[in-house]
């Protein structure tokens, strides 16, 4: 990342995105449908300096969709065969469970196949506060609140290593991704936790930073860091999910990711003001 950050000329950033009419969604080719690790590479994709694409459906964590070969449509899978194809990728959006996914009227067949849109669609996510769609909108959310997210420069943070990839953004802002499966600690990072995958740690605040706080110390007079919504009543964890007990904000549990602001360790508010959460 840094190569790519020198090679950009000054006054200009990066674009990015995880996947477009040419390339297969990116649930399904670089998370191999996996949810948890779906909502790390939204993380990701939020997190990087530069400007984030989304492809109608990554919202919801849509995957491709499997084409059968007598309806293949794109040159590239009639000339090539279907591996080789595109229309995995561009079948119709999501927008339902309904008959016709919300996309065509009832008893209406699109020009691709539908794919699974009972499982995965806007309107089951729209009001769930955990879901795919909900985390989209609060990353969201939290760029247009927070000028290093922004505008920050991109630093990667010394304790990242093989499947842990953390960096910073400007001077209080920390990202983190550990998609591997064993639980991480990074030394060094604390403050609390704007959004994470686990939802239910959103506006976590460190123990050992919310003590500093208390007693006037280091971080005193920053702005506790909350989340894009209210902190959320603890519910009992997942599979895999590690709650409970002192916050550590600087442990992640395998396939997770967190973004936080280091109000320990940091001078004052950069001026962010409350964030606006958009409405996909």
């Amino acid at each position: 990342m840094e190569t790519a950050e020198r090679l950009i000329p000054a006054g200009c950033q990066p674009t990015w995105t995880a996947g477009n009419h040419d390339n297969r969604r990116f649930p399904t080719r670089w998370c191999g449908g996996d949810p948890a690790l779906t909502r790390v590479a939204m993380v990701l994709l939020m997190g990087l300096r530069g400007t984030p694409f989304l492809y109608y459906g990554d919202e919801i964590g849509m995957p491709d969709t499997d084409v059968p070969p007598e309806r293949v449509l794109d040159p590239v899978g009639r000339i090539h065969g279907p591996r080789l194809g595109r229309d995995p990728e561009r079948t119709p959006m999501h927008w339902s469970a309904e008959e016709g996914a919300g996309f065509t009227r009832p008893g209406v067949e699109p020009w691709l196949p539908f794919g699974d849109h009972r499982a995965c669609n806007v309107a089951d996510q729209r009001h769930d506060p955990d879901s795919m769609l909900s985390l989209t909108r609060d990353l969201i959310g939290l760029r247009d609140a927070l000028p290093d997210l922004r505008r920050g420069a991109y630093r990667t943070h010394p304790a990242s290593s093989g499947a842990f990839w953390a960096w910073e953004r400007g001077e209080r802002v920390v990202v983190a991704a550990n998609l591997g499966d064993e639980p991480v600690t990074v030394a060094g990072v604390d403050g609390t936790i704007r959004v994470s995958t686990i939802r239910a740690r959103d506006a976590e605040e460190d123990h050992r930073c919310a003590a500093r706080r208390a007693e006037g110390g280091a971080g005193a007079g920053a702005p506790a860091v909350t989340g894009v919504r209210p902190p959320r009543p603890r519910r009992a964890g997942r599979p895999g999910e590690q709650l409970g007990g002192a916050a550590r904000v600087d442990h992640l549990p395998g396939r997770h990711a967190a973004l936080g602001g280091a109000v320990g360790a940091v001078g004052p508010a950069s001026g962010a003001g409350p964030p606006r959460a958009r409405r996909c």
